[in-house]
């Protein structure tokens, strides 16, 4: 780990930044056997930073009971710990504690954290209201609403194309304008909107990210079909 002595210094000076990069280091970058003393020393890292309400901690000691990762695996722990971190606006926390807790189903709660996470900047935030009004959960269904929280979840998502929801986000716009909910059809903005997110789940699957895998080959199924269609002698792209 370059700049390891600098980091090890600023963190023992009670620099919180300094310790939450060690802690991630050694927890989730570094595959080595941690020695007892040196965990102590990085779970004090953490301990202080939550401390200090800090989210990336909060979140961190979320993934250590749901990893198993310096502490035993304890899905309640994670759960607990998760909920901490959606109740500051982290959208994807939310999704990992409806994992550890699958029977756990409270759409005004999803709302209220979706919306939160939302007005931090989440695209994800934004996401999930699109899917709550798409399906009418805590609120009335209403196509129109989901697909301007979709746009905002693009807008915000296209500032990092590289992230893994951004391509996600892709597909479900492509699908408003390719079916007309909340907005005009429109196939060739699907289709652009579509090949955008096939190349960015092609560069996560060949980066290694098998769990996309899935979707890239919808992503693919997709795209075919909709040149298919634009192929047919009757389309009109007017």
């Amino acid at each position: 780990m370059e700049g390891f002595n600098d980091y090890l210094e600023k963190a023992e000076n009670g620099d919180i930044e300094a310790g939450l990069v060690l802690a991630k280091y050694y927890l989730f970058e570094n595959e080595d056997d941690i020695e007892e003393d040196t965990l102590k020393r990085i779970k004090g890292y953490i301990s202080r930073a939550v401390d200090e309400e800090r989210l990336d901690a909060i979140r961190m000691v979320a993934d250590m009971y749901f990893d198993g990762r310096g502490v035993e695996r304890d899905k309640d722990k994670a759960a607990f710990w998760y909920s901490k971190a959606a109740e500051k606006g982290d959208a994807n926390s939310l999704e990992q504690y409806k994992i550890c807790k699958e029977d756990d189903v409270d759409y005004k709660r999803d709302f209220k954290m979706y919306a939160i996470a939302a007005q931090n900047g989440d695209p994800l935030g934004y996401f999930r209201i699109g899917d709550m009004y798409s399906e009418g959960q805590f609120v009335d269904k209403d196509l129109n609403e989901a697909f301007n929280s979709y746009v905002l979840a693009y807008d915000l998502a296209s500032k990092d194309k590289e992230s893994e929801i951004y391509p996600e986000i892709c597909m479900k716009l492509a699908e408003c304008f390719m079916e007309g909910k909340g907005v005009e059809s429109n196939i060739l903005t699907a289709k652009n909107l579509i090949e955008e997110a096939n190349f960015r789940l092609r560069v996560l699957v060949n980066g290694g990210n098998d769990d996309k895998l899935e979707q890239y080959r919808f992503s693919e199924k997709v795209l075919g079909d909709i040149e298919e269609k634009i192929k047919t002698p009757c389309f009109n792209t007017l």
